[in-house]
């Protein structure tokens, strides 16, 4: 007997609560339709106006809370997706160049080869260089001019090369001068500024072997 009547509280309760929540929602509603009302006698024509100019305005009203609407709408989108045109404004990502040398002279560079034989390119950096040490100057902008012609660098890229060759006239003279240019004894002292090169150059340089 006394299941029954918690059962039926229970449901009496359950009921109460269905009640309560219907008649929130029957409140709420009725604001909106009063607020909805309220915007549509907003919208009344003054006294005296021409009906034709007032359809026009009450036209232009609504268009402007459609307009209202869309801005809206779509900054909320914006919002939560993110902004697309701020992408699209930034164009394409800017390929900063790390050296001297280009992507062309890489490839020509790469074609030529390393090692030590005649046409490869370590062997036309020394015939430039050495055509371009007299006995008492070095000109940079001679081998430069040289290497250029002769392999088809670019002039800015070429004059990383002539830098080691300016370094090499000044330290490695009596190493280079009176033996081979890619001996043991001359590459062991050009090769200190292989670093200050590559770092010019920027790509990687073709490597010269010992003869």
């Amino acid at each position: 007997m006394v299941g029954w009547r918690l059962l039926a509280i229970a449901l009496l309760s359950v009921a109460a609560w269905a009640a309560e929540a219907a008649g929130a929602k029957e409140v709420a509603d009725s604001a909106a339709t009063a607020r909805a009302l309220e915007d549509e006698e907003a919208m009344t024509c003054a006294a005296g106006m021409d009906q034709a100019d007032c359809e026009l305005s009450l036209r232009q009203l609504r268009a402007g809370q459609v307009e209202q609407q869309v801005a809206a709408h779509r900054a909320a989108e914006s919002e939560a997706l993110g902004d697309p045109s701020a992408e699209a404004t930034q164009g394409p990502p800017v390929v900063e160049r790390r050296g001297h040398c280009t992507a062309d002279d890489e490839a020509i560079m790469a074609k030529l080869g390393g090692g030590n034989r005649q046409g490869s390119f370590p062997e036309a950096v020394a015939r430039c260089g050495k055509s371009s040490a007299g006995w008492w100057s070095f000109n940079t902008n001679t081998m430069s001019s040289c290497l250029a012609r002769k392999t088809g660098l670019s002039n800015e890229c070429a004059s990383c090369f002539s830098s080691a060759g300016r370094f090499g006239y000044d330290h490695c003279k009596v190493q280079c001068l009176f033996g081979s240019w890619c001996s043991n004894f001359c590459l062991g002292c050009s090769r200190a500024h292989d670093t200050e090169t590559n770092a010019c150059a920027g790509v990687p340089t073709p490597k010269v072997e010992q003869c």
